[in-house]
């Protein structure tokens, strides 16, 4: 089975979070480029788990009916260890973080 993270913004939904997430072009996991999964689209059906590298872009929460403000990342490039995650938004600068395994 597997499994997906989440990355949330501290706040459910603003209008500056969503043009963040809007403007995401791809993501990175330990060097690892991964494909950005769109539900609806002609082959986007099915269970983002089942994915491998791969990013979607998501709304949490009941307040953000189509507004996203949240990224969905497959796990199967994470390691046992530290994980780099690198998110490239369009019209931002990139925004790197590590995600320290326990």
């Amino acid at each position: 089975m597997s499994y997906i993270i989440y990355i949330l913004a501290k706040e459910k939904y603003t209008e500056e979070i969503n043009a963040y997430i809007q403007n995401v072009s791809s993501v990175e996991i330990n060097g690892m480029k991964y494909e950005e999964f769109i539900f609806g689209d002609s082959d986007g059906y099915g269970d983002l788990a089942e994915k491998k590298k791969t990013f979607s872009k998501i709304a949490d929460g009941p307040e953000t009916v189509d507004k996203v403000n949240a990224l969905a990342l497959t796990v199967d490039q994470f390691k046992d260890s530290d994980n780099e995650i690198v998110i490239h938004s369009e019209g931002y600068k990139d925004y790197r973080i590590t995600l320290k395994a326990k």
